[in-house]
Order: C-alpha cells, then sequence, then structure tokens
C-alpha cells in the first residue's frame, strides 16, 4: 500500500510518501491571466518553488494537448536547474486523468523500487493553441454515443451545492498556502502586455499546474516528514461513449480491489467537468451527497491535510474520468 504524508504518500510492501510542504500549484481559467502563459513556464514556476528537488530521479508530467510534451518537459528540468542532471522525465497522456496517471506510473516505479523519490506534475494550457483532434473517418464519427438522463433540477442543486462549497474554500484560504504565486504576462485585445501577479483560481476552464512529490515511506520518515494515509491502489475501466461518467464504473472497480464497500469510504472525490455527471454518478452508485467533494470540488491535497487529520480513522476516495484511487488514512 502506498502511504500518504502532509502532501505525500505509501505502497504495499514498498512504502511512498509525499512529504509536508511538498505540494504546489498554479492555477488560472482558460482565456483568464494565465491564458498567454506557455506550459514551460507554468512547469518552471513549479519547479523552481519551495520543493526540495535535489533528491528527484525521475519527472513524470501529466499532459495532453501541448505539441512536443516530452522536449518541453526535459527542458524545463534543465532550466529550473534546481534538479540533478542525471533527473529524467517522462509524458504521461491519459486525456482528463493524465494527472492521476502520472503519479500512478511514479508510484508503480517506487512501489517496484525503480525510483526512491520521484514528482509527479499535472500541467495544461487550454488556451494554447494545440493540434487538437485529427480528422477522422465515417467508422469512427459514426459509431453512435450514448446518452444518460438526470433531472435538471438535480443538475441546478449540485451546481449550487458545490459552487458554494468551493466559494467557501477561498474565502477562507483554506488553499492559500497550496499556490505557487506566479507573476505572468498577459495581453490585452491590442495585444498589449501587463504584468498581473496571480495566486488563486480565476475562472472555470484551468490552465495551471500542479505537483507532488512522492517517495519511499523509510525516505520520509528519515527526513521527519509526517504520513497521513495509505494508499491502497488504482485502476481503469472503460466504457460506452458516455461522457465524465467513468467514476460510476472505476468506482465500484476499485472498492472490490481493495476489499471495501461505499459504506467504508467517509469522503468521495469526483472531479468532473459538468453537474450532469456528478449528479449521475451519485444516483448510479447510491451515494451519500453530503460525502461527496465536502470542499467542492477535487482538491485532493487540502482533503487530506484538514479532513483526514480530523480523525486517524477517516478514508477518502478520488475519482477522475476513467481512473480511481483510493486513499485511507495511515495504520501507524
Amino acid at each position: 500500500m502506498l502511504e500518504i504524508g502532509t502532501r505525500l504518500v505509501s505502497a504495499l510492501r514498498r512504502s511512498m510518501v509525499f512529504p509536508s510542504n511538498h505540494s504546489a500549484s498554479t492555477v488560472g481559467a482558460k482565456n483568464g491571466d494565465l491564458k498567454d502563459t506557455k506550459l514551460y513556464d507554468l512547469l518552471i514556476a513549479l519547479l523552481t518553488s519551495n520543493i526540495d528537488l535535489s533528491l528527484v530521479e525521475d519527472v513524470c508530467i501529466g499532459n495532453v494537448l501541448a505539441v512536443g510534451q516530452d522536449y518541453i518537459a526535459r527542458s524545463a528540468v534543465l532550466a529550473a536547474r534546481l534538479f540533478p542532471v542525471s533527473t529524467t522525465t517522462t509524458i504521461a497522456n491519459r486525456f482528463c486523468t493524465s494527472g492521476l496517471l502520472a503519479a500512478q506510473n511514479i508510484a508503480n516505479q517506487i512501489i517496484a523500487g525503480s525510483i526512491d523519490t520521484d514528482l509527479a506534475i499535472d500541467a495544461e494550457s487550454m488556451s494554447m493553441p494545440d493540434d487538437g483532434a485529427p480528422v477522422m473517418g465515417e467508422k469512427i464519427t459514426g459509431h453512435p454515443v450514448a446518452e444518460f438522463r438526470v433531472a435538471r433540477e438535480a443538475i441546478d442543486q449540485f451546481a449550487a451545492t458545490y459552487f458554494q462549497r468551493a466559494e467557501k474554500v477561498q474565502k477562507e484560504k483554506w488553499v492559500d498556502d497550496e499556490i505557487v504565486p506566479i507573476n505572468v504576462q498577459v495581453k490585452d485585445a491590442n495585444e498589449v502586455s501587463r504584468e498581473v501577479a496571480l495566486d488563486r483560481d480565476d475562472g472555470k476552464i484551468t490552465d495551471g499546474a500542479s505537483a507532488v512529490l512522492p517517495m519511499k515511506r523509510s525516505r520520509a520518515q528519515k527526513l521527519g516528514q509526517p504520513i497521513v494515509g495509505k494508499f491502497y491502489g488504482a485502476t481503469v475501466v472503460g466504457l460506452n461513449p458516455k461522457i465524465g461518467i467513468g467514476p460510476s464504473l472505476a468506482m465500484p472497480k476499485i472498492l472490490s480491489k481493495c476489499g471495501l464497500h461505499k459504506d467504508d469510504i467517509d469522503v468521495f472525490v469526483i472531479t468532473e467537468a459538468f453537474a450532469s455527471m456528478g449528479v449521475y454518478c451519485i444516483e448510479h452508485l447510491g451515494l451519500d451527497p453530503s460525502k461527496v467533494n465536502p470542499r467542492g470540488g477535487g482538491v485532493l491535497e487540502m482533503e487530506l491535510r484538514r479532513y483526514l487529520n480530523q480523525s486517524r480513522s477517516e478514508s477518502l476516495l478520488v475519482s477522475k474520468g476513467i481512473e480511481m484511487w483510493c486513499f485511507l488514512s495511515p495504520v501507524v
């Protein structure tokens, strides 16, 4: 199993942790203040933050849209000048779950004993031009798209409730210490640039990046890093083209693999793009809405620190798209 420290994790047979004060993110909205910021600038902002990078052996970056991802990743790590030259890079791409895939890839390397310390990053600039989807033939475009139906009233209630929860998180500054401020150049309609200091999420569709620094449990203990949870597993599952309802299948699968029932879980984090998807997953799985995204959204690090620390017996299940992770508090 994977142990999770304050911003940190560990795994079955080989422990892995996320150390305290080693999680960071930069956030912004499509066409917001990060709209003119290149992917490599987002990465360098994280890589030159308060993260201790001297022990990092590999950097895995989850990214979907950037052209030349591998070149950007390696160049950003070199440009940060805080890594040893022996630190390598790789890219993970599973569309919406690319960040989770990056973290899972790193967890697997640590569990296998390939490395002791690694850096997982999720970075995307949706405002920047990209190649987009290729032109597809009729055999693909003619494939029927499945539909699902939920009540409009339920969608509106879901959206209002979780927006209010997220607003409370921001107003009470629960995540301020998880955000790395970044100074960026923003162009106006006349292409005139001005410098903006960005230190919070400014909208809906995100341009931004986040990072966690996992390591072996033994190394975290040697460094005096607290551990707040165990990672029990991750899984993926495909389904008919019903966009965004992967958690409805992935959650039962990961619970089965871990020998758990939904009643064993205290917090469910479902990070989907639209309220209808969240409503469907909650209704389909029969979840208690009060247990779903209690902080308003998929704010994993803050959930671990502020919710799990209230009790050493709390459990947390995290889902994004087609991938599901299961976290539980540590057995010390």
